[in-house]
């Protein structure tokens, strides 16, 4: 890979991230600021980003400039390590099977199930209170509809 300005992309859930490997110090900027300045206080999500460098030994070899919109900081992550593994891929046929084979190149499907009418979300159904729900126990039958997937989820019900 030379020093082009090709510009790889990557998404998760409704993020989008677009990264550009050029030779360098190993540098990586995002929206303009460092690293540890965008993700302060996530090394997570800092080691998320850095997952393909450091899997293909390339961290201190190239330099990452990488602009990043939507969604929130985790799925901003996901995003800008796939995009990163995407310009990796494109430097040698060896480092595209690596890449593959940890399953960065993969785009993770998963998104937000959307709201479904007479659904109080997208998997939450109302509960039956006979001929129709009455509009004064629309908020208590949401709490009941949801408590048990909140249980799972390990948030308060």
């Amino acid at each position: 890979m030379n020093n082009t300005k090709e510009i790889k992309t990557g998404r998760r859930k409704t993020s989008v991230a677009q990264a550009r490997l050029v030779k360098g110090t190993g540098v990586i900027t995002v929206n303009a600021k460092a690293l540890a300045d965008y993700f302060k206080g996530h090394e997570k999500f800092q080691a998320t980003v850095k997952a393909p460098l450091v899997l293909t030994s390339l961290e201190k070899e190239y330099d990452v400039t990488a602009k990043v919109q939507g969604g929130g900081i985790s799925s901003q992550a996901g995003a800008l390590r796939h995009a990163i593994a995407r310009s990796i891929a494109e430097i040698s046929e060896e480092l595209k099977k690596t890449v593959k084979k940890a399953g960065y190149l993969t785009r993770d499907p998963r998104m937000v199930e959307r709201k479904k009418p007479g659904q109080v979300t997208g998997f939450c159904f109302f509960s039956f209170q006979g001929k129709r729900l009455r509009p004064s126990t629309a908020a208590s039958a949401h709490r009941k509809a949801c408590a048990s997937f909140r249980a799972e989820r390990g948030k308060r019900a």
